[in-house]
């Protein structure tokens, strides 16, 4: 549940208050607080998280692969781009914690493209992405190194 509210509250801070590019940032701190328990080494999942959300970003801003337009084609596109990117560079962090970390890139990819269409509206977003994520977080402290909180 911690994670859930996390990232609840890291998506509707960095959507209403500081604007999207910021989300990145609110994400990682947010998640970061439930993960800090696993050492020293979990501060990094803060720069992962706002470095994967920018490098998402510079890849639909200019247009090449996603289409500057509101349709849904576009809304998928940056949610496979924006969850890839981040779960990428969350990735780098989650694997020094468990064996089987890759399957955090699909998660990631899954959340935020779920998260992102909007089907529950754009509120619940980080609490889509929480769940989604959230359940692979528990599946990958099955296979930890160390303790998940």
């Amino acid at each position: 549940m911690q994670w859930v509210l996390a990232t609840t509250l890291a998506w509707l801070v960095g959507w209403a208050i500081m604007g999207d590019l910021a989300i990145g940032l609110a994400v990682g701190v947010a998640q970061w607080l439930p993960l800090r328990q696993l050492g020293r080494s979990a501060i990094w999942w803060i720069p992962a998280s706002t470095i994967g959300w920018l490098a998402g970003w510079a890849i639909i801003v200019p247009g090449w692969l996603v289409p500057p337009n509101a349709s849904g084609l576009s809304t998928v596109l940056s949610g496979l781009i924006l969850g890839l990117t981040i779960g990428l560079a969350q990735w780098l962090v989650m694997r020094r914690l468990t064996r089987r970390a890759g399957w955090w890139i699909f998660a990631s990819t899954v959340g935020w493209t779920v998260g992102l269409t909007g089907l529950l509206g754009a509120s619940l977003v980080g609490t889509v992405v929480g769940v989604l994520t959230g359940f692979m977080l528990d599946f990958l402290q099955r296979e930890r190194t160390v303790n998940f909180p």
